[in-house]
């Protein structure tokens, strides 16, 4: 059930043997793993070893839930895009926001939402017919790198410099500033919406029996088994922002 975020980019999740931890060692604060999640889905303090001191940052939910989840906060931006504006644009007027240092360089962020005020809407939700395959390779394809997302900001393929051609790994589209602010903006204005748990509903069923590589045991208790019933919440989903 862990991810691991490596300088920006979150990484698909590999079998548990495969996987690699941004962190040796203790987690100096309560933010740390928040602010390395960079625009991610958000991430949590984790003991792994048991020996009492949290030594990575963990999903709190299944890959499968977390990919449900991000797609609903997303869907619900797209369908309410003034709403998902003024929470972004919110976020950048924090003093103490904008006093964090996230490693991007003074150029970009000149560009970057904090300081043009221009707010682009949220993607696509992730494609559920690939999102569950794991790939170590040329990225094959438009829409790799969104597939592999894993419900968190939307990455890009990017050639890494000097540069050969061809797109080697896949990078967030803006600033990590700009990611953050972005990904706090959908959990401050979408999390506990009125329509949040049927806009859940629905994902969880468009992803249906994917495999994300989750624990069948964590799978039983994660926040799509048993499915939302839509007809428990009231609300219907609207088909547009009007």
């Amino acid at each position: 059930m862990l991810t691991t975020l490596v300088a920006g980019m979150l990484v698909w999740a590999a079998p548990s043997s495969a996987l690699q931890a941004y962190w040796q060692g203790p987690i100096p604060g309560p933010d740390f793993c928040t602010n390395l999640s960079l625009g991610g889905p958000r991430t949590y303090a984790f003991d792994s070893d048991g020996d009492g001191i949290a030594d990575i940052c963990s999903l709190r939910d299944t890959r499968r839930a977390t990919v449900a989840r991000q797609n609903a906060l997303e869907t619900l931006a797209t369908l309410n895009p003034e709403e998902f504006r003024a929470a972004v644009l919110e976020e950048c007027e924090d003093e103490d926001f904008l006093e964090i240092k996230f490693g991007d360089d003074a150029a970009d962020l000149e560009k970057d939402v904090c300081t043009t005020q221009r707010v682009s809407p949220p993607p696509l939700p992730v494609d559920p017919a690939t999102a569950a395959t794991f790939f170590s390779g040329v990225i094959d394809g438009p829409h790799f790198c969104t597939n592999r997302s894993l419900g968190g900001a939307r990455t890009y393929p990017f050639d890494r410099p000097p540069g050969d051609g061809v797109a080697d790994t896949c990078s967030l589209p803006y600033t990590r500033r700009e990611a953050v602010a972005r990904q706090n903006a959908l959990e401050a204005a979408f999390a506990e919406h009125p329509q949040f748990k049927t806009t859940l509903a629905f994902e969880c069923a468009a992803l249906g029996t994917l495999d994300f590589g989750d624990d069948p045991e964590d799978l039983a208790v994660d926040a799509c088994n048993p499915p939302p019933d839509p007809s428990d919440f009231g609300e219907p989903l609207p088909t547009s922002s009007s």
